[in-house]
């Protein structure tokens, strides 16, 4: 079974959206999910927990008992006894045929070689660029890489990114992320869309433009990326190997999990496995926007229902 961990935070009105494309999962694989929604404000979502259960789904409330402390979800998720995990941070959000397809291909994790599936997410890293390759049209394509080509990478996590700025000029992804394979330090998920507002203000226009798009049911296919990093909230992976890895300090250099999992992906020289055509939505990094600014509000003043 596939436990699908909702790390719920304090953004509550993004909760319906995710749930009502959870809800319209094939009424043949419902039984091979379970929802685990992990948040400090149970009486909130116990309606909407109550809501998943009446269509099929089984559900699990759970405070662990530290407020919002991201890692405190992280480590609870771990614990659990499910043979797959899925995090799901709140601001993420795919359709039900994404859903399905993830859970369709579930299995493809059970090669050893293979450390998560995930979904294209709008703002992701590396993902960002196939989808931006795939869904853009030169209009949208032309404005963004302006974006890029004006952007400067600040210094920031111990790092001079700066040294990238000239490949930013003459905007190539793959020549970007061989560089990026040779930087010096272990936060390799740099991106002029993870540290550039506009260009995350570009995409969200986009998305909005688009939702036609995010509803549908696209020609999936399984694919990996040329890339040295991943940075998407939302991935399926083996619950044991994810639990070894969350426990394993040897990989951390910070409090967070995102630079274990991908140090231990080259350690193990694992394989990243991406749902090509998928149209996943990631509202905005924290680097820029803090999830409560302008970017987040375009994205709440229209639908995806």
């Amino acid at each position: 079974m596939i436990n699908i961990n909702y790390l719920a935070g304090r953004r509550p009105h993004y909760g319906p959206i995710t749930f009502k494309y959870i809800k319209m999962i094939r009424e043949d694989l419902k039984d091979k999910i379970h929802m685990t929604i992990i948040t400090p404000n149970i009486p909130y979502w116990s309606s909407h927990a109550e809501d998943l259960r009446s269509n099929g789904i089984t559900c699990t409330l759970v405070d662990t008992g530290r407020g919002e402390d991201y890692q405190a979800k992280i480590h609870y998720a771990v614990a659990c006894d499910f043979e797959y995990s899925v995090k799901l941070d709140e601001d993420a959000f795919i359709n039900n045929y994404v859903w399905d397809y993830m859970i369709e291909n579930i299995s493809v994790l059970d090669d050893h070689h293979n450390l998560v599936l995930t979904p294209l997410i709008s703002t992701g890293i590396p993902t960002n660029d196939r989808f931006v390759e795939y869904f853009f049209d030169d209009k949208y394509k032309e404005e963004l890489f302006n974006v890029y080509k004006n952007f400067d990478l600040p210094d920031v996590w111990g790092y001079r990114y700066s040294e990238l700025n000239p490949l930013l000029r003459n905007w190539d992804s793959k020549t970007f992320y061989d560089a990026v394979c040779n930087i010096g330090t272990h936060y390799k998920g740099i991106h002029p869309m993870r540290m550039s507002k506009e260009a995350q203000m570009v995409m969200m226009r986009f998305c909005v433009a688009n939702v036609d798009k995010f509803k549908e049911q696209g020609d999936y296919s399984l694919i990996t990326l040329d890339a040295p990093y991943l940075c998407n909230n939302l991935f399926a992976i083996k619950t044991s190997t994810w639990r070894t890895l969350i426990l394993d300090r040897s990989l951390y250099v910070d409090s967070f999990d995102e630079v274990p999992l991908n140090k231990f992906r080259e350690r193990h020289d694992l394989k990243f496995l991406y749902i090509d055509k998928s149209f996943g939505i990631h509202t905005a990094y924290n680097t820029v926007d803090n999830g409560h600014g302008d970017i987040e509000q375009g994205f709440t003043n229209y639908s995806l229902g």
